[in-house]
């Protein structure tokens, strides 16, 4: 069965670390068909960045900046902060990953819409 299907990824990542994968394990990380992918992140303040990559190829960033969250913990605004709105191959693996090039822990909030083609 293909993934699809919309979800939430709420991470904390420390001053100067990066997460990986952050949605390593999810079904929608290999959706296995075409699929239309929207990705929309926000941190809970500036200087978080991030890196999307359909399989080998960076579609964002890398490092690419991302903007704060215009109310406290209310994550990305749809369609304001979305980053990435492209077709993923069925054979393509999704990465999205998170950095913090700051002196202190920021928490960023991807919301991430899989869609087949």
């Amino acid at each position: 069965m293909a993934a699809q299907g919309a979800r939430r990824f709420t991470r904390n990542i420390l001053a100067g670390g990066t997460s990986g994968n952050i949605i390593a394990g999810d079904p929608l990380e290999y959706p296995g068909q075409p699929s239309q992918v929207q990705v929309a992140i926000a941190g809970d303040a500036v200087g978080l960045n991030a890196t999307v990559r359909f399989g080998n190829e960076v579609v964002f960033g890398p490092d690419g900046s991302i903007a704060a969250e215009r109310v406290a913990g209310a994550g990305p605004l749809i369609p304001d902060n979305i980053i990435v709105e492209d077709v993923l191959a069925s054979s393509d693996r999704l990465s999205i990953e998170l950095s913090n090039p700051t002196a202190g822990a920021l928490d960023g909030v991807v919301w991430l819409s899989v869609k087949p083609v």
